[in-house]
């Protein structure tokens, strides 16, 4: 999904389905980002406990997206669950070698692909 000049990620389509427009790019979480990499670099291994669930990023991105998703019937647990399944990704973005945009991008792809099995 591309980023929209406004600054947000998705956007709804005629049919009511979320598509590119309107759900906005999330603050970057600066200091969460480099707490998980102090984590991860002073105790190896400890990335498959911390990214397990999705949580520890989830609850960074809900509060912004939640006013959309809510009303469509998704969860904060299926953004969890969608971050879950973006784990590499977000270890990138982590580690530095991914910028916030495109990491908040394919997070919000994968929250609405199950928002989407979700009907």
């Amino acid at each position: 999904m591309a980023r929209s000049p406004a600054g947000s990620l998705v956007g709804t389509g005629e049919d009511g389905a979320l598509a590119a427009g309107t759900l906005p790019t999330p603050d970057e979480p600066v200091s969460l980002r480099e707490q998980t990499r102090r984590a991860v670099l002073e105790e190896p291994g400890s990335w498959s406990r911390i990214s397990a669930d999705g949580t520890w990023i989830a609850d960074a991105v809900w509060a912004q997206w939640a006013a959309v998703l809510e009303p469509r019937g998704a969860t904060r647990d299926l953004v969890a669950a969608g971050a879950a399944e973006h784990r590499y990704e977000l270890w990138l973005w982590v580690m530095g070698e991914r910028t916030w945009a495109q990491t908040a991008s394919g997070l919000a792809g994968r929250s609405l692909r199950r928002l989407g099995s979700k009907r």
